[in-house]
């Protein structure tokens, strides 16, 4: 589940361009996982992101969708 999402945008990203994206996991702490991300437009910087991720287990997550109304995947 996403604990935090944060983008920074760098330059604007064009149309009908080649971009690439890249992202990694920075580390894991416990059920934390930090992830850091970039797109590129050739050697353009557009975006920078940063996010944390909790790890769930899936009948959990299934309660919390069908708590919230949503329907999880089986």
């Amino acid at each position: 589940m996403t604990g935090t999402l944060t983008i920074a945008y760098r330059s604007p990203t064009p149309l009908y361009t080649d971009l690439t994206l890249s992202g990694h996991v920075e580390s894991i702490e416990g059920r934390k996982v930090r992830t850091v991300g970039t797109l590129y437009a050739g050697d353009r910087l557009c975006v920078e992101a940063n996010g944390i991720f909790i790890l769930v287990e899936h009948a959990r997550f299934a309660r919390l969708a069908r708590t919230h109304g949503a329907v999880a995947a089986p």
